[in-house]
């Protein structure tokens, strides 16, 4: 089978080879590194990857992979990127759709990979309905509080637990080998395809369809408490661009523009409890950062967007991105905080009119972040705000002038200062916003929104990933609830993996995790292996060992911080029975540090 031009270039071209052209590379250890071509600096941090073909400036956050480097260098866009490349690697684009990176398929093709889809999902749908195992999947599904009908409206079903069922459920409806691998529905360990399984196994299924109701891919919930994988969606593929599909879409289009607004939340559930409560202009992102493209999208039926995100931090990143490339368009948006900090699911299963009070109290997105600046900073202090300032004024940027000097006045009231010189230190940002050193800044092709330094969790991390043949049974007996996010489904993946087989392959890591999570992790391994150039592997061995018991002893140390301050609560309240329980926990932290 030929390879897609995204994979050609690839294999033709070396990130190295690419980013010599602009950047002097010295070999460092294991990566090369060089003077970043995006920010001015003295010191290199900009580093090269031969093995991982990434390249990652750590002062400027910017880089990724061959693709991303030539968008962000050249100022192209991904078409021009290819088209670009394609003539450095001597390739001809003519018989390729460049939008994509797919090879062009005619429209009876595309049929007949909709019509696989639909049968996949009502074999799924049967699952869910006629077999013992569907009914747990149903039980759990009765006790969210979705009705059987609303269940098949979405047409929900149930991936069997076997590695082979669907696959052969499909081969007998007469559909092949590759076009099944073609879509991601079986994984192959071997370039040559020989041996496969179903990707999906065990899950609650949730077609995803396009704006024209035509099933593309799925997303699917595990039922096991312990999969390190809670959600997986269907890879890429001849017919699903995860970037360009918005769940939900065709079936609230009509709603969102008799409304006038479209309301995005995060995950399946929350569009399916929201239009069984009779809310239905309601769409979800499906837990990836939105693109410029999805709200494009969205755009052809509204200008209006509110959106309902969790509240915690990985939540509120996500919703900072939504806006600043939601301001690029021009986009009315409002953010809705659901009352408790439940999301949407939660709050309708407890009352749906409290939703529709949530989504009638929706903040103005400026309005909201101009709140958040007092619990986010001091600003009592000229420190505080100066920060305030610095995480302010990008979300001013786009803005037209009346409604900028309507923000900078009540930004003034807010830091008790004169309006003149929030004026003269706006100013001075317009003309070199990329000195502000903010990192909220909007940074569409930068590789990953990364902090400049890095968490001891995530270095652990990173050094585990790169150096996997280093792994020991000790690493992975750090507690359970010590990483949060993304670090904790790689941690339980690294557990799993090496528990059941004894080694790591990270590849099958990957596949649980989705592009926005898998380039996070490159960045992490690229710093990682950045950091211990001159190394050898009994001293990286020694610096995992170390940073295991720094994690754990941290870890112990906060838990019995927390417990005390808990005691002491209960002692005050007189609660002798609570206290003699919370001590007995810290004893027990205490002499296990």
């Amino acid at each position: 089978m030929p390879l897609d031009p995204v994979s050609e270039i690839k294999s033709r071209l070396s990130i190295e080879e690419v980013v010599a052209n602009y950047v002097q590379l010295k070999k460092a250890g294991r990566s090369l590194k060089g003077l970043c071509p995006f920010h001015n600096e003295k010191t290199p941090s900009f580093h090269v990857s031969p093995e991982r073909q990434i390249a990652y400036c750590f002062g400027c956050n910017k880089g990724g992979d061959i693709f991303s480097f030539i968008q962000e260098i050249e100022s192209l866009d991904f078409k021009e990127a290819l088209k670009f490349l394609a003539d450095k690697a001597g390739i001809s684009l003519e018989p390729i759709s460049t939008l994509s990176g797919n090879f062009k398929i005619n429209k009876d093709q595309k049929n007949h990979l909709f019509s696989l889809n639909e049968e996949l999902a009502n074999f799924y749908s049967k699952q869910l309905w006629d077999t013992s195992l569907g009914e747990i999947a149903q039980l759990y599904l009765i006790n969210r509080g979705f009705t059987p009908e609303s269940l098949k409206i979405f047409q929900v079903g149930y991936a069997p637990d076997s590695y082979e069922e669907t696959y052969q459920h499909l081969l007998k409806k007469n559909y092949t080998k590759k076009e099944l691998l073609d879509l991601g529905l079986l994984i192959s360990k071997e370039t040559t395809s020989d041996h496969v399984y179903d990707r999906f196994r065990d899950r609650i299924m949730f077609p995803i369809k396009d704006i024209q109701g035509r099933i593309i891919g799925f997303g699917g919930r595990a039922l096991k408490k312990d999969d390190p994988a809670k959600y997986m969606n269907s890879p890429e593929s001849l017919i699903y661009h995860k970037g360009e599909i918005i769940y939900g879409l065709d079936k609230a289009k009509l709603a969102i523009r008799s409304q006038d607004l479209a309301i995005i939340v995060e995950g399946y559930m929350d569009v399916m409890a929201s239009h069984q409560s009779g809310i239905t202009n309601v769409i979800a992102s499906s837990g990836t950062a939105l693109t410029i493209e999805q709200l494009k999208l969205i755009k052809r039926f509204t200008n209006n967007i509110a959106f309902s995100f969790d509240t915690d931090q990985a939540g509120e990143d996500a919703l900072l991105r939504a806006i600043q490339t939601g301001q690029h368009l021009q986009l009315s948006m409002s953010i809705i905080r659901v009352q408790n900090g439940k999301d949407p699911d939660e709050c309708i299963k407890q009352n749906p009119n409290f939703w529709e009070q949530s989504i009638n109290q929706a903040s103005y997105y400026l309005d909201y972040y101009l709140e958040k600046l007092d619990k986010k900073f001091n600003l009592v202090s000229p420190q505080g705000k100066k920060e305030a300032c610095h995480f302010f004024f990008p979300l001013l940027l786009y803005l037209d002038s009346l409604e900028r000097d309507h923000y900078l006045q009540k930004l003034a009231l807010l830091l008790g200062t004169e309006p003149r010189f929030l004026y003269e230190d706006f100013n001075a940002f317009k003309k070199k916003p990329h000195q502000l050193n903010n990192s909220s800044q909007f940074t569409p092709k930068s590789l990953i929104p990364a902090p400049k330094t890095y968490s001891p969790k995530e270095y652990f991390l990173g050094l585990m990933l790169r150096f996997p043949e280093l792994i020991t049974p000790s690493l992975l007996e750090l507690p359970e609830d010590l990483f949060n996010d993304t670090l904790k489904k790689v941690y339980n993946n690294l557990r799993n993996q090496y528990n059941t087989k004894a080694c790591v392959d990270l590849s099958e890591i990957k596949i649980n995790l989705d592009t926005e999570q898998v380039k996070y992790c490159e960045v992490l391994m690229l710093f990682s292996e950045a950091s211990n150039t001159e190394l050898p592997p009994e001293k990286i061995s020694e610096e995992l060992g170390k940073l295991a018991t720094q994690l754990n002893r941290n870890y112990h140390s906060q838990k019995a911080t927390t417990l005390m301050h808990e005691i002491q609560t209960a002692k005050l309240a007189k609660d002798t029975v609570l206290e003699h329980q919370l001590f007995q926990k810290y004893s027990a932290i205490v002499h296990s540090k």
